[in-house]
Parts: C-alpha cells; structure tokens; sequence
C-alpha cells in the first residue's frame, strides 16, 4: 500500500458530510464512510492464497541450493542433455539431503532438555500425536451460547439491593462544585489512541491499523467527533454494538458453561471511553472521593497497598 498516497488523499478528500452533519450517528456514520472509501482505493480487498510459514531450518544456504536446483531443472528442461540431466540430479540431491539434515537437526534441537508439555505442543504442531477433537454438543449452536451468556447474569437479591440504596442514601452529599466535562484537545485524543493496542475490528469494520497511518490527517476530525458526543451527551449507537466471541474455558468443551464471551468494540469507542474515564478519575482523585480501602483498579495500587491498609 502507498501510505504517503493515502495521506495524501485524506488531506484532500472532503470531510464536511462529517462537520456537518446534526446528530453524532450520522458524524460517525459518514466517518466510516469515507475512512472505508480511502482503503478501498489503497488497500481493496483481494483474494490471497494462504500459504505456511517459513520453515525454521531454511538457511541462506539451503535457499541458494534450492534455487540452484530450479535454475538447472529449467535448464535440463530446455536442453535435455546427460550433461545437463547430471547438474540437475547433483543439485537435486544436494539439496534435498542438505533439507532433511537441517529438519532433523532442528527437531532434535527442539525436543532436547524441554518439558514434557512444550516436546508435545512442538509434536503436535508437526502433526505428531492425538489431535484432539472438540466434542461439542449437537444442539449446541450459536443461539444457545448466545441465550446462555445474555441470561446468565448475576441477580442481586431484593434486600441486599434495598439496603445499600438505603446506605447510599443516608451518606452526606460532598459539598463540591458538580463535575463536567472538558473538551478534548487533539494531544489527548492522540494519547488515547496512541495507548490502545488491541488491533480488533469491530462491528464498524474500522480498526487501529487504519486510524494510525492517517491519525495526523484525521485526528481534528476524531476529536470533533469524541468532543459533539460529550457535548449532546449522546453515545454513538453503533459504538454500544459488540461482537461476542465464545472462547473455551478449556480444552475440550462440553456445554455452555464450558465457555466465557469476550466482547469487541468498535476501536474508537475505546478511544472515548479511555478520555472520559481519564476526567472522571482526575476529578475523584482531585476532590478525594475515593475511598482508601480501595485498591483495585486504581494506578499505584495493588494487592500490597491492599494488604498494607488492612
């Protein structure tokens, strides 16, 4: 892909669908749009043939030897002389026996003063050994893991929830000016997706890998967008959208409970919700409003600080 080409076009191509338009799901909808279009131009998707991964025991040796075998091979084939016919049989057996020893050598190499569980994942991945079959369920489908994972949700009892609102309640009220939020500056949005490292797509079909090469291109355009969605204090409908993906909890499952769902988010919806924790938690710690006993989730604390305060 030309990445100083696809800069190139997103300076160029007009963002106004994007300024322009009223609520923040038609922003974020023509965003997608046009950051779609710019890829299917430099990056369109095409067929590929998927193909292994290099050989570990390849060497510039073996390589330059099995490049000599197909150039005599071509040769013989032109001009099928004895003479050539001997090149070709040398070089042929030259390089197929320099192939085994090296795949001996880095087997040998890999099995040798290893744990029993790393020799037999190296086995398995040569396709030595049991492989082991998922014996799922027959009527364990999609649907049923969906229904699973969306009513298996913890319920609170009606007299824990009565009581801690009522303990809430009678808290006093801290007697501080109400929070609000601050617009986001290009620096802080630019932060924020600089943190991020996960390269899921999600259900906007718009990833990591496509904001950053055109970040300094678009980021006015992402801070205008994160900024109208914290002024109308509106959150972008398609960004509340997840895909779940079912991922076994071990390594044979069974039944439903055998999995647990990870959910992925559109890649900008992380971006928003890492600004708007960052205001929320300066303000916490600003005014002191977190308690001291808490430990989790906090920078700077951990199961010490927890031991430490107990």
């Amino acid at each position: 892909m030309d990445i100083e080409g696809l800069r190139s076009d997103a300076v160029e191509t007009d963002w106004s669908p994007v300024m322009s338009a009223d609520s923040i799901d038609d922003k974020v909808m023509q965003f997608n749009i046009i950051v779609t279009k710019l890829y299917d131009v430099h990056a369109p998707l095409r067929a590929i043939k998927i193909k292994h991964t290099p050989a570990p025991w390849l060497t510039d040796e073996i390589r330059a030897l099995m490049h000599k075998k197909v150039t005599t091979k071509a040769k013989f084939k032109r001009r099928p002389t004895n003479d050539n016919k001997m090149k070709y049989y040398q070089a042929r057996n030259r390089c197929n026996r320099m192939c085994r020893d090296a795949q001996r050598h880095y087997i040998h190499n890999s099995i040798s003063d290893q744990e029993s569980a790393k020799v037999w994942k190296f086995l398995r991945s040569l396709g030595v050994g049991k492989i082991r079959h998922k014996n799922l369920h027959q009527n364990l489908d999609m649907n049923s893991l969906n229904q699973h994972f969306s009513s298996s949700s913890i319920i609170m009892d009606i007299d824990d929830k009565t009581s801690t609102i009522s303990y809430l309640s009678s808290l006093p009220t801290p007697n501080y000016s109400p929070f609000v939020f601050n617009q986001f500056t290009e620096c802080d949005v630019k932060k924020s997706i600089m943190a991020i490292s996960s390269s899921a797509v999600g259900v906007d079909c718009i990833s990591r890998n496509m904001i950053l090469p055109i970040l300094d291109q678009i980021l006015s355009i992402i801070c205008h967008i994160l900024n109208h969605s914290v002024i109308t204090s509106v959150y972008p409908k398609i960004w509340k959208e997840a895909q779940i993906i079912p991922r076994p909890k071990k390594a044979n499952p069974a039944s439903r409970s055998d999995f647990r769902p990870i959910c992925i988010l559109p890649f900008l919806s992380k971006v928003l919700e890492r600004l708007i924790h960052n205001q929320f938690t300066s303000f916490l710690n600003k005014k002191n409003l977190i308690n001291p006993l808490q430990s989790g989730f906090r920078p700077g604390h951990s199961i010490t600080t927890a031991l430490k305060v107990s």
